[in-house]
């Protein structure tokens, strides 16, 4: 988390605007990404747990 701080700070004092815009663009698709990918696997194992647990009844 620093470390991004750092580089946006040295970004906004180098003044490269283009460069901030396209690292914040960068950031947010990076983070839409990785909601993407949260979500799945969170559909995936609440799918898993889905299952097994009619399974668990069926045994039952």
């Amino acid at each position: 988390m620093r470390v991004l701080i750092i580089i946006i700070v040295l970004l906004f004092r180098k003044a490269s605007w283009i460069w901030v815009m396209v690292g914040l663009l960068i950031g947010l698709i990076m983070v839409r990404e990785l909601g993407m990918f949260l979500r799945l696997t969170a559909a995936l194992l609440l799918s898993r747990v889905l299952v097994l647990a009619l399974l668990l009844l069926v045994m039952l």
